[in-house]
């Protein structure tokens, strides 16, 4: 919301999933326009080169220990109904929302069916709950 919304900080959201094969991407739909101001959508390019990083903390503090510079970040703002399609290790965060606008977005996140949790996930194993194309593999 306008003045309150908090930071998320730099993570990756296979940090959350733990998939192997890496075959999983983000969809990052703005409601509102999002810029600078209200904290719209930072990534580091080709970050989802180097795998994960360490990832430490809770809830919503849970981010890349060591995070990237802010300075090698790029900003990607959008107008509502713009999407950002991003790969499940690109490092990414949203600073605080400083303006007087909201800035709401919808994410969404989609793995191939052939994924799974690998054994040092932090989290519930993977189960898929859509599949959007073809055949889920555990029952082909």
């Amino acid at each position: 919301p306008p003045h309150f919304g908090e930071t998320k900080v730099w993570h990756q959201d296979n940090a959350y999933f733990r998939l192997t094969p890496k075959d999983i991407f983000g969809f990052w739909i703005a409601c509102d326009d999002a810029d600078v101001e209200n904290g719209c959508m930072h990534v580091i390019p080709g970050s989802h080169k180097q795998g994960l990083a360490e990832h430490g903390g809770v809830q919503d503090d849970y981010g890349i220990v060591e995070p990237p510079a802010i300075s090698d970040a790029v900003a990607c703002p959008m107008k509502a109904g713009g999407a950002l399609i991003f790969h499940g290790e690109i490092s990414h965060f949203t600073p605080n929302n400083t303006s007087d606008r909201r800035r709401r977005a919808l994410q969404y996140h989609y793995a191939a069916s052939h994924c799974r949790s690998t054994s040092d996930s932090p989290f519930p194993p993977f189960q898929g709950e859509i599949v959007v194309a073809g055949e889920d593999s555990e029952t082909s």
